[in-house]
């Protein structure tokens, strides 16, 4: 079965998704915005088979939950590089 942490945590993280893609106009205005929304996409899948592994395929779930919080902070940190490294805009400040 699941607990009610996980269920909360789905119902945030579905708000979450909600306001992404009422604000979507805005997000894409963020340099590398798809790397971060994959990002949130990967933690958002692991709540969905944080859920499901208690119904349904509890192993390939487990995986697949395992698997998506693992590579969601690669991808922060991916996104995080990306800002770093980009190059100043005209107008930027050093």
């Amino acid at each position: 079965m699941f607990e009610a942490n996980e269920i909360f945590v789905f119902f945030i993280s579905t708000g979450i998704l909600g306001v992404t893609i009422f604000l979507f106009r805005k997000l894409i205005l963020i340099s590398s915005w798809r790397i971060l929304l994959a990002a949130f996409i990967l933690y958002y899948l692991s709540t969905i088979f944080t859920i499901v592994e208690g119904f349904f395929l509890p192993n390939l779930m487990n995986f697949l939950e395992h698997l998506c919080r693992a590579l969601f902070p690669g991808m922060v940190f991916l996104w995080c590089l990306h800002q770093v490294r980009r190059r100043p805009l005209r107008g930027d400040q050093p």
